[in-house]
């Protein structure tokens, strides 16, 4: 029996209580905000993608982003405009450097627009074994 390798999608809440969140927490500043240490997003992004890399075959990762004024609660963007995949973990976190300080959080979190996205994507690959990584502050 051959395993098959899974493949990654990445869904980042951008939703207002990201915000809320660190405000209240041990930063006092949103769980996005981009320093010079990594935030609590990159430090998740980093942490799964050196996991899974060794089991990833092609290492591309869809990588989208909800919960901003742009989708609400409602849709999702992919981190290029052209909806091509991030190449590896190391390129998710180049782009959300780059796009994060054009983001507008808001609204409520609602996970429905990045599962139906993933739904879509494994219809698309022919049913093939793929692992949905959520990374948001929690307040759903």
């Amino acid at each position: 029996m051959v395993i098959e390798s899974p493949k990654l999608i990445f869904g980042i809440d951008f939703s207002q209580s990201n915000q809320l969140t660190g405000k209240y927490s041990l930063i006092r500043q949103s769980l996005h905000d981009i320093r010079n240490v990594p935030n609590s997003c990159e430090k998740a992004i980093s942490i799964i993608g050196k996991k899974f890399s060794p089991f990833l075959d092609d290492n591309l990762i869809p990588c989208f982003g909800f919960g901003d004024a742009s989708t609400s609660d409602h849709d999702v963007f992919s981190f290029y405009r052209d909806e091509r995949f991030c190449n590896g973990h190391e390129e998710i976190l180049s782009r959300y450097r780059e796009i994060r300080p054009n983001i507008q959080p808001a609204g409520t979190t609602s996970f429905a627009p990045i599962i139906e996205m993933a739904t879509k994507i494994v219809d698309q690959s022919g049913g093939k074994h793929h692992v949905l990584v959520i990374i948001s502050d929690g307040q759903v």
